[in-house]
């Protein structure tokens, strides 16, 4: 996986492109995926490191995977983003009540988390549960460090190139 944050840039260049998308139900969905991560350590620990299992699959992600994002979307990011960045709730809100594109969002959200992670791990469990996993094409630790430095250097433009209401923008929309 790039680390977990490094999801962001594409969930913000996918809200982009399509504007009707809410941010912040493809930034939850591209980051929800894993929260499995830790279950399984503790839960199971003899799947560690291969440690990605139905939320990391695309029907796992367009389903369960959606649908954890949408309720954390709806239920939680709002007080959390307000409380932490000082952002006003009700600017918030409007991004994150129930709807049919904040649903779409969350599912392209999660989309987007599995087939990025394809470029970062060596088995994936993409197809599950028809195939339980899938290699790489190309080696991930090859692609891992390039993919992360693409990650990490496009987060940081957005914070450089939007400097007014930069917080707003990167975690509003």
């Amino acid at each position: 996986m790039p680390v977990t944050p490094f999801h962001y840039p594409l969930a913000y260049v996918l809200s982009k492109v399509d504007k009707r998308l809410s941010l912040p139900g493809v930034v939850v969905g591209a980051m929800v995926s894993d929260l499995e991560i830790p279950l399984i350590i503790l839960f199971f620990p003899d799947q560690f490191p291969n440690n990605r299992l139905v939320l990391h699959s695309l029907l796992g992600g367009a389903t369960v995977g959606a649908i954890l994002a949408m309720m954390l979307t709806i239920y939680l990011y709002s007080h959390v983003v307000s409380a932490v960045f000082k952002i006003q709730k009700d600017l918030i809100k409007v991004k994150t009540h129930f709807s049919v594109p904040l649903a779409i969002s969350c599912i392209i959200g999660t989309s987007s988390h599995v087939l990025l992670d394809i470029l970062t791990h060596q088995e994936n469990p993409v197809f599950w549960p028809v195939q339980t996993t899938i290699s790489s094409p190309i080696c991930p630790y090859q692609a891992s460090l390039p993919v992360h430095a693409v990650l990490a250097a496009s987060l940081l433009i957005l914070l450089i190139i939007n400097r007014k209401n930069v917080l707003n923008e990167i975690l509003v929309g």
